[in-house]
């Protein structure tokens, strides 16, 4: 796996607009901070929040390209649904980043299953809570910092397919 956060941060940089590079780095951010809290490594929260959007702003062509190379491709309601599978699959060929647990979260910070590991939950909440998708957004901050499992169902509820 890549670990130099320097040149991933130059990687997708080059890649997103300034408004979705300032998002990615947000998200970083908070997941980040929530992976201290819950005592995961912080450098993965840091990442899988870094390229969590890398795909989002390819044409649907490539989204659907890279996406069809998951197996769960066909479970995606709509082309806007696929970039985080194309996100993940991008960051894994292109990037060099192979830490299954990153690439899970990548790939489920869209549409979340109901049982994911805690960085896919920390990464699906900083998502959420940074891209000004719902009210309530210091509530939510909140009870994430308290009880990131009952933050996550609740938000899980709102984005599920």
């Amino acid at each position: 796996m890549m670990h130099n956060k320097k040149i991933i941060k130059y990687e997708v940089k080059k890649i997103l607009s300034n408004s979705r590079y300032k998002h990615a780095l947000k998200v970083a951010e908070y997941a980040k901070a929530l992976s201290k809290i819950y005592g995961l490594e912080s450098n993965k929260a840091y990442i899988a929040g870094l390229i969590h959007d890398i795909a989002k702003e390819f044409s649907k062509t490539k989204i659907v390209a890279l996406s069809k190379k998951n197996k769960e491709f066909k479970k995606y309601p709509s082309i806007k649904s696929l970039h985080g599978i194309a996100s993940a699959h991008y960051a894994k060929n292109k990037l060099d980043i192979n830490d299954t647990e990153i690439l899970d979260a990548v790939s489920n910070h869209v549409i979340s299953k109901k049982n994911v590991s805690m960085l896919s939950m920390i990464l699906f909440i900083a998502d959420k809570l940074e891209s000004s998708k719902i009210t309530n957004v210091e509530k939510y901050k909140i009870l994430a910092e308290n009880n990131i499992r009952k933050c996550f169902l609740l938000l899980y509820k709102n984005f599920k397919r």
